[in-house]
């Protein structure tokens, strides 16, 4: 009993120790090393490999492999396993799956066991074992659980890391794009020859280029003043429809077609004058 007491000691000793092993590791390659070394340790396996899906087309590639050396064969194997079904049904599994296969050498003896956090698939083990599977082994496979679960938590932290950096980087990226656009949009009226103007939802002038200070001038008004008449009422139903405006108005001697573009957010519309 003390032999056997003393084995569950250093078997709790082991698990506590693989897991803040993996847990100190901040990317999946580590992770995938660290627990390809523990899962070693049990002695079961010839080869084992790990799975895991890419989020991006959300197939299984071959993330780390040991042997090195059997890596093309074991993307092979699995592909094999896929067409058969037993992948997928392994998928569905929270315990070993194991198969049978004739190899080039001879039948091969295999184990799959699915890398999942709750009702999230991100990965899959296959290990090819040494020997026949027997029931005295049945314990190994429980611990193969155990560390595997370890890693699924450790490489989820990962992937959920990576998942909100990737959204910062877009989020950013988008951003970055969007200031640059609005550079370029706010020169574009400055630039015009044409007038723009713009009107807050209360009828102010809050901004107009060059051109538009002619338009400005003939109507009597100056940026800051408030506008009345037709042009309030123009404003006003661009924002009652939400959608662009169009009307003509005629300024010492000369005809513009306008188009008003009202911004429901910003608060403001934009007036955009064509000399026809």
């Amino acid at each position: 009993y003390g032999a056997r007491n003393g084995d569950f000691l250093g078997l709790f000793s082991a698990l506590d120790h693989f897991r803040r092993d993996v847990t100190g590791r901040h990317d999946i390659k580590s992770i995938l090393r660290v627990a390809e070394l523990y899962v070693s340790g049990l002695d079961q396996f010839d080869t084992v490999s790990f799975f895991l899906v890419n989020p991006v087309n959300l197939d299984f590639e071959l993330a780390h492999c040991a042997p090195e050396s059997r890596s093309a064969w074991r993307q092979d194997l699995v592909r094999l396993e896929m067409r058969a079904g037993r992948f997928a049904w392994a998928l569905r599994q929270s315990a070993p799956t194991f198969f049978h296969r004739q190899g080039p050498a001879g039948p091969v003896r295999g184990v799959f066991h699915t890398l999942s956090v709750a009702t999230r698939r991100i990965g899959m083990f296959c290990g090819i074992l040494k020997q026949e599977r027997a029931p005295s082994q049945e314990i190994t496979f429980r611990l193969l659980s155990i560390l595997l679960g370890a890693c699924s938590d450790a490489l989820a932290g990962i992937r959920t890391a990576e998942d909100l950096q990737n959204q910062v980087l877009a989020a950013n990226g988008r951003l970055q794009r969007a200031l640059k656009e609005n550079e370029v949009l706010a020169r574009i009226p400055a630039e015009s020859p044409s007038p723009v103007l713009r009107l807050g939802r209360n009828g102010q002038v809050l901004y107009c280029n060059q051109a538009g200070s002619g338009v400005l001038l003939t109507l009597g008004w100056r940026v800051g003043d408030f506008v009345s008449g037709d042009w309030m009422e123009t404003l006003t139903n661009a924002f009652a429809q939400g959608t662009k405006y169009e009307f003509e108005a005629t300024f010492q001697e000369k005809v513009y077609a306008f188009l008003v573009v009202p911004l429901a957010e910003a608060g403001y519309a934009n007036f955009y004058g064509m000399d026809i």
